[in-house]
């Protein structure tokens, strides 16, 4: 989408200013035809719609301005995931990833977040799907950022939204997860995320925690992992 650079030029014209006529629209650079197939494109894909009064964004195209910037480049965005650690007893439950991308690595419970809906509640209705369990109880554990970089080139951008929770019922399996019981002990021995804020979570006492860091990978597999802040907060309110 808006690959073109001249849909970017004309996209942009008319994120900052709606209503504009073709001849606003002509840079006159370009052969008015060129200019007239550029614009039917952006109608045709439902970015711009043609009314008496000139061109304009529809909805869609309003929508998506958010990850353009004014140079009409478009901007990469984080993926927004929750993660809920689930306890029983003693032990956590956990996932191995069976599919890209880290397949092979151990994490919690987890997956990208749905648009238009909350967080808290998507994260609660997702994890009973991928898991089998119904999700009795649910509070904010903390926020993690996390850049991930492959051969030295920035790969991924994850903000995790973490979550503690108390479940009952059968444990199920799901598709490209396998759901198992770790101890803490456990987890620290598998092939695991590189430590951001691993012992924070793992820590039923710990206040909620903001916490950011990087992880490194050479080959697809993970190198290293660094804590760059961490920062406790109290859950009433306040830092602590």
């Amino acid at each position: 989408m808006l690959e073109n650079p001249l849909q970017r030029e004309l996209f942009t014209k008319l994120m900052l200013k709606s209503g504009l006529s073709f001849k606003e629209l002509w840079n006159r650079k370009e052969r008015s035809n060129k200019i007239a197939y550029h614009l039917k494109h952006l109608c045709k894909i439902g970015l711009v719609s043609k009314t008496p009064r000139g061109y304009s964004l529809t909805e869609q195209g309003r929508a998506i301005c958010a990850t353009i910037g004014s140079d009409g480049k478009i901007a990469r965005m984080p993926t927004i995931a929750y993660l809920i650690i689930i306890k029983n007893k003693n032990r956590f439950l956990c996932q191995r990833r069976l599919k890209e991308p880290f397949r092979g690595y151990l994490s919690f419970v987890s997956g990208a977040l749905d648009f238009g809906t909350s967080s808290i509640e998507y994260a609660k209705q997702d994890a009973q799907r991928q898991t089998g369990l119904n999700i009795t109880s649910i509070e904010p554990k903390g926020v993690e950022e996390v850049i991930t970089y492959n051969e030295s080139k920035q790969a991924y951008h994850h903000i995790l939204l973490a979550y503690e929770a108390r479940a009952a019922g059968i444990l199920k399996q799901t598709t490209g997860k396998e759901n198992v019981w770790l101890t803490k002990a456990q987890i620290k021995k598998e092939n695991h995320f590189p430590k951001i804020a691993l012992d924070d979570y793992l820590d039923p006492n710990a206040e909620f925690i903001v916490a950011e860091g990087e992880r490194r990978m050479e080959g697809n597999t993970f190198v290293s992992g660094t804590l760059k802040r961490k920062q406790h907060y109290k859950k009433t309110g306040g830092k602590k």
